[in-house]
C-alpha cells in the first residue's frame, strides 16, 4: 500500500472520529477558554445577566472610589414583589454585589402564591426573618443595613420600617412600590386574571369593587389591602385593614405615634417609580404617582395631587413631612421605565439604584428613638454627646448620594429638600459640631453634578452600548456566560 493511500486512510479515519465527538470536543474546548477568561476576567458574570439587550460592563460605569473602599458596606436585605420570588433579585443582587461588594440577602419567604397572602400577615413573617438572620451572623449587621424592596415588597417593607422598633435599617429604597396604593380599571382587570379561577378570585371576578373592603378579603388578600378607592374615601379609611393603619390614618394615637418614630429613624428613605405622564398604568399597577406618595385628589380618579397634597403629607401622620424636611426623603421618577426594570435592567439599577447604596457611614439615626417626637433636629434635643451623631446622621445622606437627594428633593417636592439642610446647621451651634460644617458644604458642589447626570440617564436608558474596552477575553467570556445563561433558563 503506498504512503498516499496510507495518509488519505488515516485522514479519513480522523475525520470520522472528530466527526462523531465534535459536541465533546467544543464541551472541552469551551470549558478551557471558561477557565482562561475566569482567571484573567473574574467580574465578567454579572453584565450578563439582564434580560434585555443592554449589555453595559456593571464595572465599566462604576466609580472605581466606590468599588475600592476600605471599610465594610452594609449588608443589603431584598425583598421580591406579588407572585415573585427571591430569584427574581438574582440580578440586582449580583450587580450590588460586583458594585460595592456588600453582602446580599434575598429573602426566601412569601414566595409566590404566598405573596397574595394579607400583608398585614407578612410583615411579622418579613421582620422575624431579618432578625434571625441578624441574629445567626451579628458582626456583619452591627453597622446596620439596608433594605431594598421591589413593588408590593416595596409598600410591604415600608410597614416593616414602621413595625420594628428594634430596627437598624439605614437605607430603605421602593422601587416601583404602591405606596399610597393602586386603583383603576386596568388593575382591577389585571388583578382578576391572575388571580386563580376558583374560590377568592372568582367572587373578585363577579365583584370586585363590591368586595374588596369586604372583612373577608381584606383578611385574605393582599391586593385588597392595597386598593384606595378615591371615590369611597371614608370607607377605605374605615374598613381597610391596612393601608390607613401605616399610613397614620386610624383613631390609634400610640401606635401612630410608635410607627412613626420607627420609620423616622432611617437615615434615608428613597422612593423611585417610572413616570408614565397621562398613561396612569405603570404595566404592573396604577397610578404610577403612588408609588411617590401621589394619589387621585378624593372624590373621583380623573384628577392627581402630589405628596405635599395629601393628609398623609401635611398632617405628618407617620413622618415622611420629618424626613423631607430634614433632607433624608428621596423622590425620583424617571420616564417611563417599566415595572420590572427596576430589578432586571443593569442601566435603570446602576443609574438609579446603585448610587443610593455602598456607603461606608456607620448608623447613627438611633438617637431618635429617645426622643418621641423628632420633627425637629432629631439629633440634637437628647444627649448633649449628639456631636458625632447628627454629623453622621446628615453625612449618609450627603456622602453617598450627593446628588440624588437634593436633586430629586428638588424636583418632585420643589421647596422641602433644600431647607433641611439649614436644619441641621443647629447642631454646628456647639463647638464640636464645627466639624461637621465641612461636610455639609461639601454636599452642593456633588449635588449640581448630579442633576446633569440624572437626567442624562433618564434619556439614555433604551440605548445599547457594547463592551468596547473589555479586550477578546471579556467578550468571549461575556458570550459563555450569555450561553451558560440561556441553558439555565
Amino acid at each position: 500500500m503506498s504512503s498516499k493511500l496510507e495518509s488519505t486512510i488515516v485522514g479519513t479515519r480522523a475525520f470520522g472520529l472528530l466527526k462523531r465527538n465534535v459536541p465533546i470536543c467544543a464541551l472541552a474546548l469551551g470549558a478551557v477558554l471558561f477557565v482562561v477568561a475566569c482567571v484573567f476576567d473574574s467580574s465578567f458574570a454579572t453584565p450578563w445577566l439582564q434580560k434585555d439587550s443592554m449589555t453595559v460592563p456593571p464595572h465599566a460605569s462604576i466609580a472605581p472610589a466606590r468599588r475600592l473602599t476600605q471599610c465594610t458596606p452594609r449588608p443589603v436585605f431584598l425583598m421580591h414583589g406579588l407572585q415573585g420570588n427571591s430569584r427574581v433579585n438574582n440580578q440586582i443582587a449580583a450587580w450590588i454585589r460586583d458594585a460595592y461588594g456588600a453582602k446580599t440577602i434575598q429573602m426566601p419567604i412569601l414566595e409566590d402564591m404566598m405573596s397574595v397572602t394579607a400583608l398585614g400577615q407578612q410583615v411579622p413573617q418579613v421582620a422575624d426573618h431579618i432578625r434571625t438572620t441578624i441574629a445567626n451572623d451579628p458582626s456583619s449587621f452591627s453597622s446596620g443595613y439596608d433594605l431594598v424592596c421591589h413593588s408590593q415588597g416595596g409598600l410591604l417593607c415600608r410597614a416593616v420600617v414602621e413595625y420594628m422598633d428594634d430596627h437598624k435599617i439605614h437605607t430603605f429604597m421602593s422601587l416601583a412600590g404602591p405606596q399610597m396604593g393602586i386603583y383603576g380599571e386596568k388593575v382591577q382587570e389585571m388583578v382578576t386574571k391572575e388571580l386563580p379561577n376558583a374560590g377568592l378570585g372568582y367572587l373578585l371576578k363577579i365583584s370586585f369593587y363590591g368586595m374588596v373592603y369586604s372583612p373577608l378579603l381584606q383578611a385574605a388578600l393582599s391586593v385588597a389591602n392595597m386598593w384606595n378607592d378615591p371615590t369611597r374615601p371614608s370607607v377605605h379609611e374605615k374598613e381597610n385593614q391596612f393601608l390607613p393603619l401605616y399610613n397614620g390614618l386610624t383613631s390609634d394615637d400610640a401606635g401612630n405615634k410608635r410607627r412613626k418614630s420607627n420609620f423616622i429613624r432611617l437615615a434615608k428613605a428613597v422612593f423611585l417609580i417610572g413616570d408614565f405622564g397621562s398613561d396612569e398604568f405603570d404595566g404592573t399597577f396604577g397610578p404610577w404617582q403612588s408609588g411617590v406618595f401621589g394619589y387621585f385628589k378624593e372624590g373621583g380618579a380623573t384628577e392627581y395631587i402630589p405628596m405635599e397634597d395629601t393628609k398623609e403629607y401635611k398632617g405628618d401622620t407617620f413622618g415622611l413631612k420629618t424626613l423631607n424636611e430634614q433632607g433624608r426623603l428621596v423622590l425620583q421618577t424617571p420616564p417611563r421605565i417599566d415595572h420590572g426594570a427596576w430589578v432586571h435592567n443593569y442601566n435603570v439599577v446602576r443609574q438609579h439604584v446603585l448610587p443610593y447604596l455602598g456607603d461606608c457611614e456607620h448608623l447613627t439615626t438611633t438617637v431618635p428613638t429617645t426622643t418621641p417626637s423628632p420633627t425637629t433636629t432629631p439629633a440634637a434635643t437628647t444627649t448633649p454627646s449628639p456631636t458625632t451623631t447628627p454629623a453622621a446622621t446628615t453625612t449618609p445622606v450627603a456622602t453617598t448620594v450627593p446628588a440624588a437627594t437634593t436633586t430629586l428633593a428638588a424636583t418632585t417636592t420643589p421647596a422641602a429638600t433644600t431647607t433641611p439642610a439649614v436644619t441641621t446647621t443647629p447642631a454646628a451651634t456647639t463647638t464640636p459640631a464645627v466639624t461637621t460644617t465641612p461636610s455639609v458644604t461639601t454636599t452642593p458642589a456633588a449635588t449640581t453634578t448630579t442633576k446633569a447626570t440624572t437626567t442624562t440617564i433618564a434619556t439614555t436608558r433604551t440605548t445599547t452600548a457594547a463592551p468596547t474596552d473589555e479586550g477578546w477575553l471579556g467578550q468571549l467570556s461575556g458570550w459563555f456566560q450569555w450561553m451558560f445563561s440561556g441553558w439555565s433558563r
